[in-house]
C-alpha cells in the first residue's frame, strides 16, 4: 500500500520507517527523513493511506508541522486518512477519517510516555532531586494518573486537583490527597504539573521556588511564574515506543482497510 506521512515529529518518522520495513510503500511530506519525499500537489492521487502528526493541528487549521491546511484533505473523503486529536468537525466532513487516539491502548501509552517524560524534565530541572518535594497535579485523566503513580513511587507526596467530587473520591481511594479544582488560590507544593487544556489559573498564586511544568496548554499565557511548557513529550522523550505502538495501530487498521 502507497502510505503518505504528511508533518510529524519523531515519533513518525520512526513509524513511517518501521511500515516501509514491513513492506509498505512510504512517502514523506514535511518529515525529515530518508525515505522517499513528494510535494504537497503530489499527495492524491499517489496515496491510498494518509498519516497526518499527533496531534493533527495545534491552530486548527493547518496541518503541525507545516502550512497546509487541513481542508485540503476534505476533498479526497475515498483516502483513508489517519492523525492524533483530529478535530471533530473534520472527522464529520471526512468519511474515511480515523482519530488515532480512540485507540485507548495507544492512548494509554502516550500517557504513560508522556508523564515519563514529565517527571525526567522535572529531575533536571530541580538541583536536589525529588528530596523532600511535594508535587501538585491540575486534573485526573490518563497523563494525572500515570504522573501521579510515578512521582509516588519516587516517594513523592502527591496533591491532586480535580473538579468532578467523584473524581475527587476516586483521588483520596488511590491514596493522594484530592483537592477541589474550583477557586484555587495558592499552591504550596515545588512541583506542579498541569494537565488540563482549559485556561484556570487567573487567581492562582504558585510558591516562588516552584517548578511549573504545562502539559495540557491551560497555562498558555499565564505570565505571573515561570512556566515551562512541554508539548509532544512522546515524540521527543521516546520517539522509538510512540512510534512502535502507533505502527501498531496503523497496521490493524490497514488491514482493516485492505479487506474492504
Amino acid at each position: 500500500m502507497r502510505i503518505v506521512f504528511v508533518g510529524g515529529d519523531a515519533r513518525s518518522r520512526i513509524a513511517a520507517q518501521r511500515l516501509k520495513e514491513e513492506g509498505q510503500e512510504v512517502y514523506t511530506v514535511s518529515l525529515s527523513s530518508s525515505l522517499p519525499t513528494i510535494h504537497k500537489e503530489d499527495i492524491f492521487p499517489l496515496a491510498q493511506a494518509v498519516v497526518l502528526p499527533t496531534p493533527v493541528t495545534r491552530d486548527g487549521e493547518t496541518v503541525n508541522g507545516t502550512d497546509i491546511p487541513l481542508s485540503f484533505f476534505l476533498a479526497h473523503p475515498a483516502v483513508p486518512l489517519f492523525g492524533g486529536d483530529l478535530p471533530t468537525a473534520f472527522l464529520a466532513q471526512h468519511p474515511g477519517a480515523h482519530d488515532l487516539l480512540l485507540d485507548e491502548g495507544l492512548a494509554q501509552t502516550g500517557a504513560a510516555l508522556t508523564a515519563q517524560g514529565a517527571i525526567a524534565a522535572a529531575l533536571t530541572a530541580t538541583q536536589k532531586g525529588f528530596y523532600r518535594t511535594r508535587a501538585a497535579i491540575f486534573g485526573f485523566g490518563r497523563i494525572a494518573a500515570f504522573l501521579a503513580r510515578g512521582l509516588s513511587g519516587l516517594g513523592v507526596p502527591v496533591a491532586i486537583y480535580a473538579r468532578r467530587r467523584e473524581a475527587r473520591a476516586r483521588i483520596a481511594l488511590l491514596g493522594y490527597e484530592a483537592r477541589d479544582f474550583r477557586d484555587v488560590t495558592k499552591v504550596e507544593e515545588a512541583l506542579v504539573f498541569n494537565t488540563v487544556p482549559s485556561a484556570v489559573f487567573d487567581k492562582t498564586v504558585f510558591s516562588p521556588e516552584a517548578l511549573v511544568f504545562d502539559l495540557g496548554g491551560g497555562l498558555k499565557g499565564y505570565t505571573a511564574h515561570p512556566v515551562t511548557s512541554l508539548p509532544g513529550l512522546p515524540g521527543k522523550f521516546a520517539p522509538v515506543a510512540a512510534g512502535e505502538a502507533m505502527v501498531e495501530v496503523l497496521s490493524a487498521f490497514l488491514r482493516k482497510e485492505s479487506e474492504h
